[in-house]
């Protein structure tokens, strides 16, 4: 609408003629006005223009991919700061042995010193010490001593191995004496900023040997591996001018007090996993919310003036990016390789990365693979199910062609490599390559795809935020189906899997018919399943189903665990034969909703026919069972 708009005052002569027929003045058009805060003028006129569009035509005039989306991203994104860059990289630690110190029971006389790094010889020395003494120093400076290993290796062995040199002396360590073996880290290498000595004190069998160290610590061209240390997601409140600045997000139809706002924020430390310390690198906060249908991921820097956003990523709805039906792609499975977008009526989702300089990338993701498995019987061999894998689409800049990339669940891996990022999502930890000179856009890349993760795996749901999941009667916890074990992957839970807000691709489609204030604060944990409820005909009446549960994720720990049941699927009812009567199914029974991971570790009986009663610990209370054949209607 905009650019005809703009195109009809390229003629100005015809412009003037046709506003002046229509509205009996010339329609200015003011190109300064930009403020889009909550009650402004721009917003206000924008609700009243698409009210009337939609009351006089019957549709919208949004077009995909072609809205507002936001503020570029330099007027909320700074860089990263020289500060930030040297926390990043690792360090490089240069050693020097300068002095020697032997004291208390060392061999007498001429000895042999040899000192190692884990399996790396370091130095090999021969000095005189005298028992006498009792203490004998010995600089080494002249004999330059050195070495130098990367941060990662302060956790290894340094080994230091003291024996005589006189006769009889292999003999004696042979018998297991006259041998000293010490090792020791050097975690007090981190302490060194710039340059510094430390202390080293090796002690064995009554011997002491102390070790003088000059140390000189330099930056080296790889980064750190980043551990995320996790903080609890909890209630919190958008404020709608950033959402419209930052995220291209309009709420003008909305108070600043609408329900729509609710969120659940989790802070999140990014630390140094090399250092013993585990200092702070960047803040990671993370934000979803059922109500907007919208995440994101925002990264913080700590610096001299204060916490500055050097990186954000969010999701993207069909306003920004288009899909291949708007696009009107004769082939999308290849058009969706060379241009961004995103089908999410496919179930597939979007995020964009951006920092100071603009947009970084554009991700896409979508589940694949997820197979039902069959039962086997004596003649016919069972297939197994598969809890499918994510896969991702990156077009790195937006407008390059997409790197296309499963990931590797259904090998049970859960660490990778996806481009410049090693991700362990197990682990909870991310490392960048040294060659890249992208490395906060490659940390936001990697928490981009774990968030993508939790927004498309399925999820069975049903009745607003309740599963069900048939399980069978008397389950063996080993015969559970191959799952994606994420109640241990880190990092899919800190970027918010248990979140009750997350808007999850079973929320999406089941939006109508919820809440969309989206205030619950409930959400689901069960095995996929779908079981079959109702009578065979003219037999049985068919199980009543497992009741399912609800999963309170809300508040502290002591607050978490299933805290309501469902009834059980239906009553069975088996339509007799040619008779004239009709023959009644027995009831199914009532499943009490349970921990089902508790159940791997508890028990659960269950009655066939009545349904079991949830146990304190216990899975999914079972299948009633069939009530049994209604009979022949006569």
């Amino acid at each position: 609408m905009d650019i005809m708009w703009h195109t009809h005052q390229v003629h100005p002569l015809i412009y003037k003629k046709d506003t002046e027929y229509l509205l009996n003045q010339l329609l200015p058009h003011d190109d300064s006005v930009n403020d889009r805060s909550n009650g402004s003028r721009l917003l206000v006129s924008d609700g009243v223009t698409r009210s009337l569009w939609v009351s006089s035509y019957g549709t919208t005039f949004r077009r995909e991919g072609a809205m507002f989306r936001g503020e570029p991203p330099s007027k909320y994104v700074g860089p990263v700061l020289p500060e930030i860059w040297k926390a990043a990289h690792g360090s490089v630690f240069h050693c020097q042995v300068l002095k020697l110190v032997i004291r208390g029971k060392a061999p007498d006389g001429p000895i042999k010193i040899k000192i190692k790094h884990e399996t790396r010889k370091v130095a090999e020395l021969s000095l005189f010490h005298e028992q006498v003494k009792g203490t004998s120093e010995h600089n080494v400076t002249d004999l330059a001593l050195t070495f130098s290993l990367p941060d990662y290796s302060a956790g290894d062995w340094l080994v230091l191995k003291m024996c005589s040199k006189r006769r009889f002396s292999r003999l004696l360590k042979f018998l297991g004496q006259g041998n000293f073996w010490c090792m020791t880290y050097l975690y007090e290498l981190f302490d060194i900023k710039t340059e510094g000595t430390i202390v080293k004190v090796f002690e064995d069998a009554g011997a002491v040997v102390e070790m003088t160290l000059r140390v000189v610590r330099s930056l080296s061209d790889t980064y750190v591996p980043l551990g995320v240390l996790t903080g609890p997601f909890m209630p919190t409140v958008l404020n709608p001018e950033c959402l419209t600045s930052m995220q291209g997000i309009l709420t003008n139809n909305h108070a600043a007090s609408s329900d729509i706002f609710l969120a659940e924020k989790a802070t999140h430390r990014l630390v140094n996993e090399t250092n013993p310390q585990k200092p702070q690198v960047l803040a990671v906060e993370v934000y979803h919310s059922r109500g907007l249908i919208a995440s994101a991921v925002q990264l913080f820097a700590e610096t001299a003036s204060g916490r500055i956003l050097v990186a954000m990523a969010h999701t993207l709805d069909g306003n920004t990016l288009p899909s291949p039906a708007t696009l009107k792609c004769p082939n999308s499975k290849s058009m969706t390789k060379n241009i961004a977008m995103c089908d999410h009526n496919a179930g597939e989702r979007a995020m964009l990365i951006k920092t100071c300089d603009g947009d970084w990338a554009v991700v896409v993701a979508s589940w694949a693979g997820l197979r039902r498995g069959m039962p086997g019987t004596l003649a016919k061999r069972g297939v197994p199910g598969s809890p499918g894998h994510l896969v991702v689409r990156i077009h790195c800049p937006p407008t390059a062609p997409a790197k296309v990339l499963p990931l590797p669940y259904e090998q049970q891996l859960y660490s990778c490599n996806i481009q410049d990022l090693y991700i362990d999502m197990q682990k909870g930890v991310l490392k960048v390559s040294g060659d890249s000179n992208d490395w906060v856009e490659n940390v936001a890349l990697g928490l981009s795809i774990t968030v993508l993760h939790i927004l498309c795996q399925p999820r069975n749901l049903q009745d607003g935020d309740s599963v069900d999941g048939q399980v069978e009667q008397s389950l063996d916890p080993m015969s559970y189906p191959r799952r994606i074990p994420v109640e241990s992957l880190k990092l899919v839970g800190a970027m918010g899997f248990f979140c009750a807000t997350a808007p999850i691709n079973a929320i999406r489609r089941n939006k109508r018919d919820m809440d969309p204030t989206g205030t619950t604060t409930m959400t689901h944990l069960a095995i996929m399943g779908a079981g079959t409820c109702g009578g065979a005909c003219g037999s049985c009446g068919g199980c009543g189903g497992c009741g399912g549960g609800y999963y309170n994720t809300f508040g502290g720990q002591s607050y978490s665990g299933w805290v309501k049941s469902g009834d059980g699927g239906c009553n069975g009812t088996g339509v007799g034969g040619d008779g004239a009567g009709d023959g009644g199914g027995g009831d199914g029974g009532d499943g009490g909703g349970v921990d089902v991971f508790g159940y791997i570790f508890g028990t659960a009986a269950a009655d066939a026919g009545g349904g079991g009663d949830a146990g304190d610990a216990g899975g999914c209370g079972s299948c009633g069972g069939c009530g049994g054949c209604g009979g022949c209607g006569g």
